[in-house]
Formats: structure tokens, sequence, C-alpha cells
């Protein structure tokens, strides 16, 4: 099939949404199919990052020009409302893919007017996303997504709660809405040699609690910052170490300052795709700390934390019940800072009690959450949506 995979994610950064759209369009790319990626035009892939769509199967990257900043979507749409009928007439696509993009009206619009089927990928719930920044979706805002939501051939969802708040809300037929976890790269992701990787960083042998993820106030980093001194009590070797960027980041330096841990915590700012599993492996403890969400999750942190062999200390929140029912780590409840710095504190003490809990994780994410298997159910959706 000729599949056209829309989002607004920015190509130029480093985040699991790209690593979403990327390991998607590759997959289905190597399945067979013609896949292009249609994003606006705000940052482009690197070279590595380009050559790990090509060598494979290839897959072309379309940018859309867009100024970006507060009217980023309407840009979007409007560059796509002149796009998509071109490549109607020469790509010829036979499904619309679009991740995420709530206001993306243009491919249901032309989906409709162009008869082109469109599949609907959703990794989260607006309202409340929009609640949690202190904002209220406008009346203009819930009928335009009830508008695509009802326009979609198929939704995806990435977790339970999603789907079931697309159905009840928006009134989608139950069975055109169909949950596919995210995933990761088994391959890329795996057991690496820890002493080795923790010198090629310069984190000598000490022990190290580690993070690797967008700074977004639901990842928990103040929470993590916090417990730093109950853990350093017990283990002042102990070193935390904090691999990302995002809109918090200055927030949680000035935090580290103010509780004046800085010498035990090293920010060590974005890393690319492919250096990610190099850091994870170092860590001897992961920490995933959510704040509680109404979607729920799909962790591309946990999958990634998991397919490396590394135990976990988690928020016990929906999506993250397999790492106790898999005995992968600890779950605490979260903002209980007591309780997350025991369970570090525990598995720093008992290395092979650590060791068994990532075996665990590794069997689970190789089973349940590589990408394989993720592509695998995207192309039967795909395919039924859009069959030629």
């Amino acid at each position: 099939m000729n599949i056209l995979h829309i989002s607004n994610v920015d190509l130029g950064q480093e985040n699991a949404a790209k690593i979403h759209v990327l390991e998607i369009a590759g997959g289905l790319a190597r399945r067979g199919h013609r896949v292009r990626i249609v994003v606006p035009a705000l940052g482009r892939l690197t070279a590595a990052g380009l050559g790990s769509l090509t060598d494979d199967a290839p897959v072309a990257v379309i940018y859309l020009p867009v100024a970006g900043g507060p009217h980023l979507a309407a840009e979007f749409n409007a560059a796509l409302l002149a796009y998509l009928p071109w490549a109607a007439a020469t790509l010829r696509p036979h499904v619309y893919y679009v991740r995420d993009f709530h206001n993306c009206l243009a491919p249901a619009l032309l989906s409709r007017a162009l008869r082109t089927p469109l599949v609907l990928e959703l990794n989260g719930i607006r309202a409340a996303e929009a609640a949690a920044a202190g904002a209220r979706l406008s009346g203009a805002s819930v009928r335009a997504q009830r508008f695509l939501y009802r326009s979609a051939a198929a939704l995806v969802t990435v977790t339970e709660p999603i789907r079931g708040h697309v159905v009840d809300t928006f009134g989608v037929a139950p069975e055109r809405v169909r949950t596919v976890t995210n995933g990761v790269n088994t391959h890329e992701f795996r057991p690496l040699d820890r002493d080795r990787i923790k010198r090629e960083l310069g984190l000598g042998g000490t022990p190290v609690v580690g993070f690797i993820g967008h700074f977004e106030v639901w990842q928990g980093i103040d929470d993590l910052l916090r417990l730093v001194p109950r853990v350093l009590a017990a283990r002042p070797d102990a070193r935390f170490v904090l691999v990302g960027a995002g809109p918090r980041e200055r927030a949680y330096r000035e935090l580290s300052r103010a509780l004046g841990i800085d010498a035990a915590v090293r920010f060590v700012g974005p890393a690319p795709v492919e250096e990610s599993p190099r850091w994870i492996n170092a860590f001897d403890v992961a920490v995933a700390l959510k704040r509680p969400l109404a979607s729920g999750y799909s962790p591309l942190k946990l999958y990634a934390y998991m397919a490396c062999g590394r135990p976990v200390v988690a928020s016990r929140v929906p999506g993250f019940e397999e790492v106790e029912a898999h005995a992968a780590g600890i779950l605490v409840t979260p903002g209980d800072a007591d309780a997350a710095a025991a369970a570090i504190l525990a598995l720093l003490a008992d290395p092979l009690a650590g060791d068994a809990m990532g075996r665990a994780g590794r069997a689970l994410a190789v089973e349940r959450h590589s990408w394989h298997h993720v592509v695998t159910v995207t192309d039967h959706i795909l395919r039924q949506a859009g069959t030629p």
C-alpha cells in the first residue's frame, strides 16, 4: 500500500514522539509498503536518523513549510490542504495514518472529499492535557475532535483509558477503536556490559540511579530530586543521572541547587536515540516516577529500561502494572518519596535481586513490547482500512 504518515512531530528533536513515528514508518516499509512521512518543517532528521529509515527499506520524508509558534496547527493544516490533493493525484495513497494531531481537520476533510481512508492514532486525552496545564478546551475544539474521530475509518489508542474516552465521550463505535501500546527496539535496546559503559561515560564505579526522557511535569523529576537527600544519607556514593531536556529543565536545575545536591546530580542533556541504550545500561536502577494521568501510560521509557535489562523503580499508575506482575521492579505510590528512596536503596544494596528483575523485564519487553509486534498489529489495521 501507499501510506502517508502525517504527524506534527518535530523530527529535529529527540523524544518519544519522534521514535514512535520513525519506528512505525520504518517497520511498515520493511513489510513492503511505500511510506511517506509528512511533517511540518520545524527540524530535520540528522544523517544518522535518516539512515535508520533508509538502510532496510526506503521511507521518504516530506517537510511542509510552516513558521511554527502558537499558530503551528493552523499553518500545518493549511499546508496539508495544499499538499494532499497533489499527493492524491500523483502518489495515490491508499490510507492517511495521522498521529496524535488533534487539530488535523485537513486530512479529515480531504479523506472524505478524496475517499482516502483515515486511520487516527491517539496518544493522550486532550481535555486532560489541557486541564493539567490549567486550561480548558473550547466548545469549538471539542466539536472538531468529534468530527475528526467520527471521520476516521479506524482509531488506534496507546492505552485503554484513551480508548474508553473516545468511545464514551465522543460516541465512536467500540469496534472501530483498537488499543496498540507503544514499543521498543529490542535489537538496539539490549543489555550491555554495565561496568564498561560506566567507564566510557565517565561515571566510574559509583552506583548510578538514572532517568531518561522529556522534562515535563508529569514525569515526576522533581519527586526524584527531592528523594536524593534520603538516598545520599544511606549511600553517599550514589550518583543521579538525568538524560533529556524539555520545558522544565531550568526549574529542575534550580531545584537541584536549592536542595544542595548538585554534586550528586548530573544533567546530561538530550541524547541521540542511538546513544540512549548506552546511558540506560549505565543505570544500576532506572527510575520513572510518573504522576497520574487520566490517559494512563504506554511508556516508551519503561519498555526501554526493561529491554536493557535494568531494574525499575516506578509509580503505581495505569500502564505500569506489568512491572509488579512480572517482577521487573518495584512500584511505589506517586509522590511517596520515602517509599521511592527505600526501593532505590534496596536495589542498590542487592545487585543480584536487581539483575533478576532486569532479566524478567527484558523477557517481557521482547515478548510483548517490541516494535515488531506493534507494527504487525498496526499493519493489520491499515490493511483493513485501506486495502486497494
